[in-house]
């Protein structure tokens, strides 16, 4: 929390931990600021998708059918992932909600913090995406 936006240690490997982080304590900052409607973030877990088919490298395309079919047995096809994503959107009512693969809430399995986490990562977020305005008066 003393480096929001990674300004002192950016890396590849912080942020790729911070932005699912971050998704949650948005969530719950805009679940405060709005407690009539429902925000979810949700994690689908692996999905089958040509993602290896269409890599970059030549080396993971050849091994594409293999690597699709070592992962079947923890995976979901894209029609079954989108019919949990759904009826988890469809479980929920008002307020911030975290989704797992299966729609299921996560409230109970993650942890997110002090709640005073989420309304740092706003007022930062609100000053890094502010255009000052020199005329005001």
């Amino acid at each position: 929390m003393d480096d929001l936006g990674l300004k002192k240690n950016y890396s590849f490997k912080n942020s790729a931990f911070a932005a699912p982080r971050y998704n949650d304590l948005m969530v719950e900052a805009y679940g405060k600021r709005y407690p009539d409607l429902t925000f979810i973030h949700a994690y689908p877990g692996t999905v089958r998708t040509n993602f290896a088919a269409s890599a970059e490298s030549t080396a993971i395309r050849i091994a594409a059918p293999l690597i699709n079919l070592l992962l079947r047995p923890f995976s979901v096809s894209p029609a079954e992932c989108a019919e949990y994503m759904w009826h988890g959107v469809f479980s929920y009512t008002k307020g911030p909600f975290l989704m797992g693969p299966k729609g299921d809430s996560l409230a109970d399995k993650l942890h997110t913090g002090p709640e005073d986490q989420a309304d740092k990562l706003w007022e930062h977020t609100v000053a890094s995406t502010t255009i000052a305005d020199d005329n005001a008066a």
